[in-house]
């Protein structure tokens, strides 16, 4: 009986969602197509990673910037991840439950069961990248999701939730190799250079408001502070994991920065 289930799951397909497909089975496609298994080609690969990107960076909470005005919000109705779109690639359909004897032992009962199906006849549903989105959001296990891999950049499962892991990594070979002296040196850099980046946008936000938009503020360093903890990252910018993590930018960080002359403090222009 477990070699027939496993037969099931292997031939898994999106076109035809069964009931005895777990919702584990379901979550590892996902993982499958964000690692390039073959399912879509590299530029629609590319678009699901910016829509899990952005779900991160909203703390996967549907309600909070950047991902409430993408994905949620009415201006975000012609958009590819739109709601309206998702809701598109998907239709339900009623089917009866498998006749096999095997499985007929699971579930112990007969008759018919809803099912959710991709809907063949809309743009959205002959869309991948939108079905596997749709696939992902409605999982029960989707907070099991992590990734990429601080080593080898692939995204995986984790096995339990138990407490937040030091190191973003998909095995333990990974894991040790993060935690050398050298890796830590790299991802310091690589942490400071998304730091410099990040300020330097706010910097030339500074510049473009009124002496009466600064008053509001002790000083530019003040200003980026603030912003950098209140504010979504803005989308132009691409900060790794680690990066989020490192912020807000501190007013020390700010000052250390220009002492060493990596940023270069905004002249004060004349009043607008």
């Amino acid at each position: 009986m477990k070699r027939v289930l496993n037969n099931r799951l292997r031939e898994f397909k999106l076109a035809s969602t069964r009931w005895f497909d777990s919702d584990l089975a379901k979550l590892r496609q996902v993982v499958d197509a964000l690692n390039g298994g073959g399912w879509l080609d590299n530029k629609d690969r590319a678009a699901l990673v910016s829509f899990v990107d952005l779900w991160d960076r909203s703390e996967r909470n549907i309600w909070k910037s950047p991902f409430v005005d993408e994905v949620v919000s009415s201006e975000a109705l012609g958009k590819r991840f739109s709601l309206a779109n998702l809701q598109r690639a998907w239709s339900w359909k009623l089917l009866p439950l498998p006749n096999e004897k095997s499985l007929r032992i699971i579930m112990n009962a007969t008759g018919f069961e809803w099912i959710p199906e991709q809907n063949e006849t809309t743009p959205a549903g002959t869309d991948l990248a939108v079905v596997f989105a749709g696939v992902l959001i409605t999982n029960p296990l989707r907070i099991r999701l992590s990734g990429p891999c601080e080593r080898c950049g692939r995204w995986f499962i984790k096995k339990q939730l138990r407490r937040e892991p030091k190191t973003n990594t998909c095995s333990r070979q990974c894991r040790d190799a993060v935690r050398s002296p050298k890796r830590n040196k790299e991802v310091r850099a690589h942490q400071k250079r998304h730091k410099l980046e990040l300020a330097c946008y706010w910097m030339e936000k500074w510049k473009e408001l009124s002496e009466r938009e600064k008053r509001k503020y002790t000083d530019w360093k003040d200003f980026v502070e603030t912003k950098t903890e209140t504010e979504p990252i803005p989308l132009s910018l691409s900060l790794s994991k680690q990066s989020r993590d490192a912020l807000p930018l501190s007013k020390k960080f700010l000052t250390r920065a220009v002492n060493d002359k990596k940023l270069k403090p905004p002249r004060e222009g004349k009043t607008k």
